[in-house]
């Protein structure tokens, strides 16, 4: 069975091209994901690992005595940044750079595929237009044949209430020939009815003609034909 992507490519190269990104993308999620289900693995093999990913807190600034500072003055340099405002400490845990370069990996597809799939849904609205305007003669060549096959069976259901009937009016018991239940099909001429239904609606779709809806007239009410 041929690659649906190979085939969108022959109406839509950029919405193909799209959808190839994305599964490349998505191959790679799952690639980064399982490196990440490993290091988390080996992680839990290591009793340290739990308390050094314990809350870390913040080291307070190292601020200089007020009443030294001002006696010393200009003698003294000024205090870093570092000093002033300490960073967090590193995280010391097993395979925590490792487990950094995951997370940013995962977030950077993660980004790119939803920036991916606008551009996707775009371009899906495009190529629908296109793959339709070239399949909409054998569409309709498909419609023609259910609206054709539901008039056969129309008729056939019609020669099959009409045969049964006469039986009814010649006094023929009816559970001698064992008759079919057609119940499900209903009045053949009200167009609620599942055949009618759907001619009618093929015509309003413009997928067949006025002359295709059917003139079935039932030779009774059904429940008569089915329960005489």
């Amino acid at each position: 069975m041929p690659d649906v992507i190979e085939v969108i490519s022959k109406t839509h190269k950029r919405y193909a091209d799209l959808l190839r990104k994305d599964r490349e993308l998505v191959a790679q999620l799952e690639e980064v994901g399982q490196r990440g289900r490993e290091l988390t693995a080996e992680q839990n093999k290591h009793i340290a690992t739990w308390q050094a990913q314990q809350p870390r807190h913040k080291p307070q600034p190292k601020l200089r005595h007020q009443g030294a500072a001002d006696l010393l003055g200009s003698l003294l340099p000024e205090q870093s940044p570092e000093e002033l405002d300490p960073p967090m400490p590193p995280e010391n845990w097993y395979g925590a750079a490792d487990m950094r370069e995951v997370g940013a990996q995962v977030e950077a597809l993660t980004e790119a595929r939803k920036l991916l799939l606008i551009e996707i849904e775009k371009e899906r609205a495009t190529y629908s237009k296109l793959a339709t305007e070239q399949r909409q003669k054998d569409y309709a060549a498909v419609a023609s044949k259910v609206v054709s096959a539901a008039k056969s069976l129309g008729d056939a259901l019609q020669a099959h209430h009409e045969f049964i009937d006469g039986m009814r009016i010649d006094g023929i018991e009816r559970k001698h020939i064992r008759p079919l239940t057609l119940r499900a099909f209903g009045e053949l001429h009200e167009p609620h009815t599942p055949l009618q239904h759907l001619i009618a609606q093929a015509i309003e779709k413009g997928h067949a003609s006025e002359k295709d809806r059917p003139d079935w007239l039932m030779p009774a009410p059904l429940d008569i034909v089915e329960n005489y």
